[in-house]
């Protein structure tokens, strides 16, 4: 699963803004298709950016999501 997080917040498909925290749950949406289908296995690439701070954020949306603590 590659994210480009240093492009947040952004528009996704002009329904609305695609923030840090919206990282998490489409981890956390990833998580569960990949343990019903891939023994729990996912890759993740962390891409490089422009917006570091944006960047820092959602990887550690992402990384929270991965272990579990997003609730």
């Amino acid at each position: 699963m590659g994210n480009s997080f240093a492009s947040v917040p952004r528009k996704v498909s002009g329904s609305g803004i695609f923030t840090d925290a919206d990282y998490g749950w489409v981890t956390q949406q990833v998580k569960a298709i990949a343990d019903r289908h891939a023994k729990g296995r996912i890759v993740s690439a962390l891409e490089g950016g422009y917006a570091l701070s944006a960047l820092g954020r959602s990887a550690v949306q992402h990384i929270r999501a991965l272990a579990g603590l997003n609730a």
